[in-house]
């Protein structure tokens, strides 16, 4: 299976978590987690760079620390904390 045929499947696979849990897929959250698909194991300063990078979605640092926390309380992502008191985040 190609990458964008996966990525089609995570995509919509998301959505119908978001809707499941009463959320809308906005254009910030869609946005954020096209970079969790991309990088996998991430922090919420290594998904700012990817967006800054890759993405057009408007999404500021607040709410790509908000979307990455609501995602892991839904147990949409995991997350841990690293060493160096740093919280890491998984698709």
């Amino acid at each position: 299976m190609g990458r964008q045929a996966h990525s089609f499947k995570e995509l919509d696979k998301f959505r119908n978590q978001l809707k499941k849990n009463g959320l809308k897929a906005t254009e910030q959250r869609v946005a954020v987690h096209e970079a969790m698909m991309d990088l996998g194991h991430a922090s919420a300063d290594m998904v700012c760079e990817w967006l800054d990078e890759n993405s057009s979605a408007n999404v500021t640092k607040t709410s790509v620390y908000n979307i990455l926390n609501q995602m892991a309380l839904l147990g949409i992502y995991d997350y841990r904390m690293s060493a160096n008191n740093k919280m890491y985040f998984d698709v």
